[in-house]
């Protein structure tokens, strides 16, 4: 049997009580059986409102999700900007055949940065 998210699961409970309310109805016409029609609209009152809660739920989760990766985005292309400068500064140093002590500083720094992250 496959899981279903809790708020699916409700909204087909709500359509299968949709469903036998029609029935109830037309027993009761054809036996004369009074269903409490009260119960049934409470019943179905508190189907709703769980329904809601659990859609809401999943709402607040797919924002946390969101932010999250909206984080990780802006952490990746903190990082790329880094790399490319650091391979722009290797680049150099092959080229001139030089280390300067700056340049060990900033790469030094970097690497701290990103072990942070």
């Amino acid at each position: 049997m496959e899981t279903k998210p809790g708020w699916q699961w409700l909204s087909e409970r709500i359509s299968h009580h949709g469903a036998a309310k029609t029935a109830c109805s037309e027993e009761n016409e054809t036996s004369g059986t009074v269903w409490p029609q009260d119960e049934m609209e409470e019943l179905r009152s508190e189907m709703l409102e769980m329904r809601d809660m659990y859609m809401e739920e999943d709402v607040y989760q797919l924002q946390e999700l969101r932010q999250q990766l909206e984080q990780a985005n802006k952490t990746c292309r903190i990082l790329q900007y880094r790399l490319r400068k650091a391979e722009r500064r290797s680049l150099r140093v092959a080229q001139t055949g030089q280390v300067d002590g700056e340049l060990i500083r900033t790469l030094e720094q970097d690497v701290k940065v990103s072990v942070s992250m």
